[in-house]
């Protein structure tokens, strides 16, 4: 009997480690297309085959190509008792000059093992089919330029960065980033837009300004600057459904790509040492300062407000406040500031100690000037002041202990040392009323439990919301799409098309991402496959991809939208989004 037990068991047990041990691990890479033109895409999937706990995979530099990450997909099928489980990585490449590569091997290391991806192939031809060999950077690309190339330290130093564009259809233009540590930033001015001719070519211009201060002495690097943005292109990979069909010569379709531009030398010099004045603190430009005093006729004691106004050209931040020259005979307190239009206002409170003082000293501010290259001194002659002797006696009296104990008398306590007589006998009760019988006694001891359980509740929350990031956007995808929806609302009222239609189709982008815990940038239609795998209806994803279709039309229609094709727009979103709502988890 034993023995049957045994091989029952068995039999049970074998097809389970079938189930999970069936499958080994393999990698595999796959593309789309071989042969791509400029302002096309590649899109590359990595598939890890016999597994789902493999990290997201960073793609090596492939020459040719920038690259982004589209987002993970994962499949588990059971055939036979066996389970086989993969989980897809997928990639978007974007070319940039023409010519032959080679997508290198992609490396996945999965329990101590390297599994390598074969080189796949693949060449990039100019979209017109033309001989000459052309890069991306002929037709948008990214400059930075400074103001001068030798700067002081503290010095603000001019830095502009330029998109120049021809012959794409270029949207959601960001501002530019400019990684250093090498300098302090400040935010950029306004964009200027205008065009250009260069060369012969007529290019659209979008500059950027700010200002920059070295922070350090010496040779740096300034640069390269960054600068995120949509290139609108033609995707010939989609199916033709009619000759009449918009899609004839290609659905456009709006594609991230990041610009940078070249690096740039800037020399740091430190201040000389020859001239150097000793209230100097490292302010540079070209200044000039502003001294008042308020009161000015006062008794000895009283405070006086010095405010002094420093204005002019230069690094504001780092100008400290001018000093006394001589503080004998006041009690100074330490400078308030206050950033002004174009300068710096600094307000210190100093109290004459006696009536001796007659004036405020001298007032300095040192700084130095990059133009000239010599520091600077400004001065504020002293300020006469008049100063009145205090009429308030303030000499310490001298009083004997004894003569404080013998006039000293015990006061008498209301109750113990008197006792009046009642003329009535007040308000009666009964014996066993006692409050910590009493109903709302009770139920206000159970308060401190329900705030305890309602604070340990939001804790929870707050703490599931700090680590679990799919959760938090999923918390979150509601609340923006109303707001984004309240705000195409405004902008259809308005009759404003094109920010109306760029305004849904960012909220439907950014709804999608937060709800299913997917990059929002640069989906489309095709996230309608992700979604059918995790069970939307098909109705729902119906809706989905008349709404990207009929957004693109409306987004790249040549002519003016009319306000009935927003409005249907409008609701084919709302729509959808509900429906959405509904159905996730």
């Amino acid at each position: 009997m034993k023995k049957y037990l045994l091989l029952l068991t068995a039999i049970c047990i074998l097809p389970q480690s079938a189930i999970v041990f069936a499958d080994d691990i393999s990698v595999e890479a796959a593309v789309d297309r071989k042969t791509v033109p400029i302002g096309g895409a590649i899109k590359l999937a990595v598939t890890v085959n016999g597994t789902q706990s493999v990290a997201q995979r960073t793609l090596p530099d492939i020459q040719g190509f920038q690259t982004h990450y589209g987002g993970s997909s994962t499949r588990v099928s059971v055939v036979n008792g066996k389970m086989s489980a993969s989980v897809t990585y997928a990639y978007s490449l974007v070319p940039l000059k023409v010519g032959k590569y080679t997508i290198p091997s992609i490396s996945v290391t999965q329990e101590g093992k390297k599994y390598l991806t074969a080189p796949i192939d693949v060449e990039i031809v100019n979209s017109n089919d033309a001989s000459r060999e052309e890069e991306l950077d002929d037709y948008i690309h990214l400059t930075l330029a400074a103001g001068k190339s030798s700067v002081y330290l503290n010095e603000g130093l001019s830095i502009t960065i330029t998109l120049y564009y021809r012959q794409v259809d270029v949207r959601d233009i960001a501002y530019p980033t400019l990684p250093t540590n090498a300098f302090s930033k400040r935010n950029f001015e306004k964009p200027v837009q205008r065009r250009e001719n260069i060369d012969g070519a007529l290019f659209n211009v979008v500059q950027f300004q700010t200002i920059v201060n070295p922070v350090s002495v010496g040779q740096v690097t300034l640069g390269p600057a960054e600068l995120e943005c949509h290139l609108v292109v033609e995707d010939r990979s989609r199916r033709q459904r009619s000759f009449f069909d918009h899609d004839f010569f290609g659905a456009p379709r709006a594609r991230p790509i990041v610009l940078k531009s070249d690096s740039i030398a800037v020399t740091v010099l430190d201040f000389p040492t020859q001239g150097k004045p000793p209230g100097f603190t490292g302010a540079v430009g070209d200044y000039e300062l502003r001294v008042n005093a308020k009161p000015t006729s006062i008794k000895a004691g009283e405070p006086i407000t010095l405010t002094m106004t420093v204005t002019g050209q230069g690094n504001i931040e780092t100008i400290s406040a001018p000093t006394i020259t001589d503080s004998h005979g006041f009690k100074i307190y330490d400078a308030q500031s206050t950033n002004t239009s174009g300068g710096k206002t600094f307000e210190q409170v100093l109290i004459p100690k006696d009536a001796s003082i007659q004036a405020i000293p001298e007032i300095r501010f040192s700084f130095f000037d990059p133009a000239s290259a010599k520091y600077k001194t400004l001065r504020q002659s002293p300020i006469p002041i008049s100063v009145t002797p205090n009429t308030v006696s303030d000499e310490l009296k001298i009083v004997d202990h004894s003569q404080v104990a013998m006039t000293t008398k015990r006061k008498e306590k209301l109750g113990r040392d008197i006792l009046y007589i009642k003329d009535s006998i007040g308000s009666i009760r009964k014996g066993d009323s006692y409050l910590y019988r009493s109903g709302l006694f009770l139920f206000a001891q159970l308060l401190p439990l329900a705030a305890y359980l309602g604070i340990l509740g939001y804790r929870k929350r707050k703490d599931r919301l700090k680590a679990d990031v799919g959760y938090a956007r999923l918390r979150r995808a509601p609340r923006h799409a109303k707001k984004g929806m309240k705000l195409a609302s405004k902008l259809w009222q308005e009759g404003k098309s094109t920010e109306f239609c760029d305004t849904v189709f960012r909220v439907m982008q950014e709804y999608l991402g937060d709800s299913f815990d997917l990059p929002a940038a640069g989906l489309t239609s095709e996230v309608r496959y992700e979604l059918e795998r995790r069970g939307i209806k098909p109705e729902t994803l119906e809706n989905l991809s008349e709404f990207f279709e009929l957004c693109d039309n409306v987004r790249y229609a040549p002519a003016e939208v009319s306000r009935q094709e927003m409005q249907n727009l409008f609701e084919l979103t709302e729509n959808t989004i509900k429906q959405l709502s509904e159905q996730v988890g």
